[in-house]
């Protein structure tokens, strides 16, 4: 055992906590948690027959899995019956009748299942604060200096979940009774539709800014090939300490739409926040509605046998939404601890303005890409299967050699397990771990290449692989499984390519680059979308390509467009850079703006490729008025 692991046990000050040493062991990462697994979440209903406490259905799953499978809301098939999740499992109740009072009468910071929840809220940006004992006293986000974006909210960690608990008369419910000898799950009704689950977030690091867990691996050897240097110039790895605990991540379960939930603050009971809270235990169409609502659970008589409680027992529970000050929004999170390798690309040249960057769409959609291809081929490589190795997409600040604050975009892959196995960090650790990472590279490149999508071709000519019939965005031969399905609509594989070239090659991402064969296959896509939109207005304005443009022509006249990767820097862009070599005047142009400037008796415009790509109809009437009112 390390040195520092038998200081922290034998320093260890309980201070009437009564949490078992095997699971504080387990939570610090002193004992690695994948061979003593504590993070499950079950789904159970405690109900009544004949006044005798009776469990069934009960089942498990870790809890990180257990915010999908078991979601508020979501109706279980469990041996023939459904179940419509409802509410709370809590094991450490004190009050056998309400349940969740423990849990929700003190203040966050002295329990330690309510935690804060600090981050960006601004589009695409989804930084994520590390403190979690106090709310933020920030404005401005620290990574895409938003002002205004800071929001705070509150986790709950929980136990499990459960059905709601009703009184049943024979075979039928008996909706007019609060408490009955027998108690079971509320029936599921054809009208009760499935609620979608709640919006799990990725888990996210939460380590503090030195960030004293991980280690940087440096590849400067001088007997790298220079080509293999550069890839180490635009990239940089890093770790978990061999020697270290690991890195915590923060998994949050935000509820619908990021909308939270409401639980009883008594019993435990989970609506949705678009949810009306229930109010009355009433059968429809009755005079006589009952306050309250029912339990995620039952009584049983043994419970409060003897006590004062027992006319209490027996009727709803009158609790109402838990809140407290100002943060009413709660959600369901966890954290655990694990090994992690992350892959940064810094926000310096090419890459455009922080600004920019930080809240770019594509840029965000080619790095979830990126990190989908990225998981197949590692675990090709490691031989690994069940998706043991998972992975999010983060940004961090850094400062440079010269004191300037840089972004980085990062990648992050992470064990499956609770506590890590090293299957992560042993990529970049192993024997050959150089060679080994360059490999992945390269064959992420082949994935993404459209080599390996449905009905693709692949042969070679003259030395040089060509690839044919590549899937638009994403298909089931190169990124779609069902572990991804959340980020199915987010996934670009042509983003992705353009970002595994430029740390591959340094090649600047443009719209060739993001092609198979690093030709206009892009282009040709757009043009016809311009062409239709361009017959259909019964224009007489023509559309070419012609050396990595849109060229609209009418009569004369020539229009030459270049659409441009928006997350670089404009003037990076290889057709813009040659512009301005060979004497175009750009000084006075925004880069985030569409511009025009006079050269002899041709015109140029640059237009961001996502802005043309997403609404090729309204830039085609622009186009329509522009070219003819050239001089």
């Amino acid at each position: 055992m390390h040195e520092e692991n038998i200081d922290i046990i034998s320093n260890l000050e309980f201070n009437g906590d009564e949490t078992p040493l095997l699971t504080h062991l387990l939570r610090t990462g002193i004992t690695p948690s994948f061979a003593f697994p504590i993070q499950v979440g079950v789904f159970e209903a405690v109900q009544l027959v004949d006044g005798k406490r009776r469990v069934w259905p009960k089942m498990s799953t870790g809890l990180s899995q257990a915010f999908t499978s078991y979601s508020p809301g979501k109706i279980l098939t469990v041996s023939g019956e459904k179940y419509k999740v409802g509410g709370l499992v809590i094991y450490d109740a004190e009050d056998p009748i309400n349940r969740a009072h423990s849990h929700f009468s003190v203040c966050i910071n002295d329990n330690p299942r309510l935690s804060y929840y600090n981050r960006c809220i601004e589009n695409d940006c989804g930084w994520v604060s590390s403190e979690m004992e106090n709310p933020l006293d920030i404005s401005v986000c620290p990574i895409c200096n938003q002002s205004d974006s800071i929001q705070t909210d509150i986790w709950y960690l929980p136990d499990g979940f459960a059905p709601i608990i009703v009184p049943w008369q024979g075979d039928n419910e008996n909706p007019g009774t609060e408490w009955a000898w027998n108690m079971k799950p509320a029936k599921i009704r054809n009208q009760d539709n499935e609620q979608p689950a709640g919006g799990v977030q990725f888990p996210t690091p939460v380590t503090d800014a030195d960030e004293s867990e991980i280690q940087d691996h440096l590849f400067s050897d001088n007997s790298l090939d220079r080509k293999l240097k550069g890839i180490f110039e635009r990239i940089n790895l890093r770790s978990t300490r061999d020697d270290g605990k690991g890195v915590e991540l923060l998994l949050v379960n935000s509820g619908y739409n990021g909308t939270g939930y409401l639980i009883c603050e008594l019993c435990g009971r989970i609506e949705r926040q678009a949810n009306q809270w229930p109010s009355t235990i009433s059968p429809p169409r009755t005079t006589n509605p009952k306050p309250g609502h029912h339990r995620p659970y039952a009584i049983p008589e043994s419970a409060i046998r003897g006590t004062n409680h027992t006319h209490e027992s027996r009727k709803p529970c009158l609790g109402q939404p838990w809140s407290e000050s100002s943060y009413e929004r709660i959600y369901l999170g966890m954290t655990f601890i694990t090994d992690m390798l992350m892959i940064s690309i810094p926000g310096q040249s090419p890459l455009g303005d922080r600004t920019v960057t930080t809240r770019s769409r594509i840029l965000n959609n080619g790095l979830r890409t990126l990190k989908e291809a990225l998981i197949s081929e590692i675990q090709k490589s490691a031989h690994l299967v069940n998706r043991e190795i998972s992975g999010g997409v983060r940004k961090r600040n850094t400062t440079d050699s010269e004191g300037r604050e840089v972004t980085n975009f990062e990648i992050y892959f992470y064990d499956n397990v609770s506590g890590g196995a090293g299957l992560s960090s042993s990529i970049i650790t192993g024997e050959n771990s150089l060679f080994r990472i360059i490999d992945i590279l390269k064959s992420t490149e082949n994935r993404l290449s459209g080599a390996e999508c449905l009905g693709a071709k692949k042969e070679e000519i003259d030395g040089q692989i060509i690839v044919e019939g590549g899937c638009d965005k994403s298909c089931l031969g190169c990124l779609l499984d069902f572990r991804n399905k959340r980020e199915h609509e987010l996934f670009d594989r042509k983003e992705a390519l353009r970002l595994i070239r430029y740390i591959l090659y340094g090649k600047i991402p443009s719209i060739n680059s993001g092609s198979s064969n690093y030709d206009d296959t892009c282009l040709e896509d757009i043009s016809n979308s311009i062409k239709q939109t361009l017959k259909i207005m019964k224009s007489d304005v023509q559309i070419q390509i012609d050396d990595g443009c849109l060229v609209g022509i009418y009569g004369e006249k020539k229009l030459y467009i270049r659409p441009w990767i928006s997350y670089i820097d404009m003037f990076e862009d290889p057709v813009i850079k040659k512009w301005e070599e060979d004497g175009i005047d750009f000084d006075d142009v925004e880069a985030d703006s569409i511009f025009l400037d006079w050269v002899e008796s041709n015109h140029y415009i640059c237009i961001e490729w996502d802005k043309l790509r997403n609404n090729p109809s309204d830039f085609s009437e622009s186009l329509d008025t522009v070219i003819r009112g050239l001089i």
